[in-house]
């Protein structure tokens, strides 16, 4: 009995080492490289965020100690600890 044609199925697809083909093997790669990127984003955020909170408390506590708001103590909550001078 012949076996079924899959018309999404090359010839030698899965030939190769390992039984994997260039495709499988592509494929493996690009999801690896995904990954790595995906999880250097989320490290990257996670700084970010937690410059952003450290600068938001600094900015609450000089609130509550001078009933003030300094221009630049925005500036260094929008660029992580970087004084900006911002225009009003």
């Amino acid at each position: 009995m012949p076996k079924s044609k899959d018309p999404n199925h090359s010839p030698g697809a899965n030939s190769g080492r390992n039984g994997k083909g260039r495709a499988s093997r592509g494929l493996e790669e690009a999801s690896k490289s995904t990954v790595r990127i995906v999880q250097d984003a989320a490290a990257l955020l996670d700084e970010e965020l937690a410059a952003g909170i450290v600068a938001a408390k600094q900015v609450q506590k000089r609130f509550r100690k001078e009933r003030r708001i300094d221009p630049q103590d925005f500036g260094a909550a929008c660029n992580g600890s970087r004084p900006m001078r911002m225009k009003c």
